[in-house]
């Protein structure tokens, strides 16, 4: 029996009618590809800045070296707290790129529901926006969180990212108090991250000398409101 597909009618003349599921090895294969076909272009436009694939292939392996440096074992679960922010993008890739595990979790989750899904996946380290780091402290304790990194929501805007979190932390007072303070949960600003990510695959403009077997092979990418920016 003939499946009618309406659809197809309106591709594009360059769109293929089906695609080869077995075309890349990985997710990371197909970043990849597209990091270097479209280096140039843009990727992410949010709040009129924009980022080109070749701005967020830089950013996400400074955020793979920087992982790679804290010594976690290959596998290990990256939790991922943010809304559609440009750091989100390039967070998740590098977290896959660093042989990772990357759980996204919904950056509205109570407390509650946080530490459920912080236990659930086993995550050891965190990435989330400081809008939502009041949650986080309130379960810390309760989960095996050993490293966070804090960001705001302006950290890959540039100059315009100044204004938006004066805005968002004392005009429109979107971040809740919270207190992470404490050295035991050793918290890095995510500016940081990426500073001291990129003087380690920088080093005499030599790129990370990853095992490719080590980062594509994704065990796991768990979707749970996975947001990616197009």
């Amino acid at each position: 029996m003939t499946v009618d597909k309406p659809w197809l009618a309106q591709y594009p003349e360059n769109v293929p009618k089906t695609i080869n599921p077995d075309q890349y090895e990985s997710l990371i294969e197909l970043y990849e590809e597209c990091f270097n076909r479209f280096r140039m272009h843009p990727m992410t436009i949010c709040m009129g800045v924009t980022h080109t694939y070749g701005d967020v292939d830089n950013a996400s392996l400074a955020v793979a070296a920087w992982l790679q440096a804290q010594g976690l074992p290959k596998g290990s679960v990256v939790a991922l707290m943010m809304p559609n922010v440009p750091q989100y993008l390039p967070t998740m890739i590098g977290i896959l790129r660093a042989g990772y595990v990357c759980t996204p979790i919904n950056p509205l989750y109570t407390g509650r529901e946080l530490r459920h899904q912080l236990n659930d996946s086993g995550a050891q380290v965190i990435f989330v926006v400081d809008n939502f780091a009041q949650a986080l402290e309130q379960v810390i304790e309760e989960t095996n969180i050993k490293r966070i990194v804090l960001s705001k929501m302006g950290d890959m805007m540039g100059l315009k990212g100044i204004l938006v979190n004066t805005v968002i932390r004392q005009v429109k007072r979107l971040v809740p108090k919270y207190n992470l303070n404490d050295p035991k949960y050793n918290v890095t600003k995510f500016p940081e991250v990426l500073k001291k990510g990129k003087k380690t695959y920088r080093f005499k403009h030599q790129r990370l000398p990853y095992n490719k077997k080590r980062f594509c092979n994704i065990q796991v990418v768990r979707l749970d409101y996975l947001k990616v920016l197009y």
